[in-house]
Parts: structure tokens; sequence; C-alpha cells
């Protein structure tokens, strides 16, 4: 299996707000250059189970992501969508205190059970972009709040 990908951002905020933010208020700050549909509203399900769902104004749907595993504030596991060929790619999200008012949101990616082999190093370009896109998105919006909850 071939290298994940690391993504890591420092936010100032609390783990408990970074977890908030990243799920309940996804459809705020997720960048809309990373999304399939004009107008759309992102909801996140985040439970073991839930979903990750993309939603245009027209009705069209996309799943981004599955969740397996979940516990809040600390840990997203899911089976990432966006870019597979057959199977989904696994993505692992981590939320860590640095103090009372600082939160280090580590994404990890692999290719889980897609094994896409050679394949992998043309998708991590684009996932790696992706990434840092939406880190940087949510960064932004955390920065741009004025709380360190």
């Amino acid at each position: 299996m071939a290298e994940p990908l690391v993504h890591e951002v420092r936010l100032n905020c609390s783990v408990d707000h970074a977890f908030e933010v990243f799920t309940r208020l996804v459809d705020i700050w997720w960048p809309i250059g990373h999304r399939r549909f004009p107008a759309s509203k992102l909801h996140y399900d985040v439970r073991e189970g839930g979903q990750l769902v993309e939603r245009g104004a027209r009705g069209e749907q996309f799943v981004l992501a599955d969740v397996v595993t979940c516990t809040p504030p600390h840990l997203i596991e899911m089976l990432w969508h966006p870019g597979k060929i057959s199977q989904p790619t696994t993505t692992v999200i981590r939320f860590t205190s640095h103090g009372a008012h600082e939160a280090q949101v580590t994404v990890t990616h692999t290719e889980g059970a897609a094994e896409l082999g050679e394949t992998w190093a043309t998708r991590a370009v684009l996932f790696n972009k992706g990434w840092a896109a939406v880190l940087s998105a949510l960064s932004d919006f955390i920065g741009k709040e004025g709380r360190a909850r």
C-alpha cells in the first residue's frame, strides 16, 4: 500500500469548537470550488453510519463520505467517495487539543480498500490539493469568527 497523505492545520479554538465547525457548520465554510453542484448544500450526519452529503438545488445528491467511526470531538473515520474508481478511499480526521484555545486537525487519507496501486500517485495529487484547500478554508473561517472557544 502507498504512503498515506497527511495534512494538518492548527486552529485558534478548542477541540470541541473545531469539531463543531468541521461537522455542523460544514456548509458554511466548505470551499465552493470543491462542490459538485452549483448552489448546493452540505449536510454532515456525524455518527457511525452517517454520511457527508451534498445536495444540489435541483435535487441532485452526492455522497462524499460514509462515516465508519465517530468519537466526538476527537475522531471521524470515513469512506471517501470523491475520486473513487471502484471502491472509496479512507480518510481519518483527528482533532487534538494543544491547550484550551488551540486545536490541531489532522487529515490522513489512504487508499483503504480501493487498492489503487500505481493509480494512487495520480489520485494523491488531486487529494493533496483538495485537502489543502479544505483545511485552509476551515482555518480561514475559524479565524474570521474571531472567537477562541
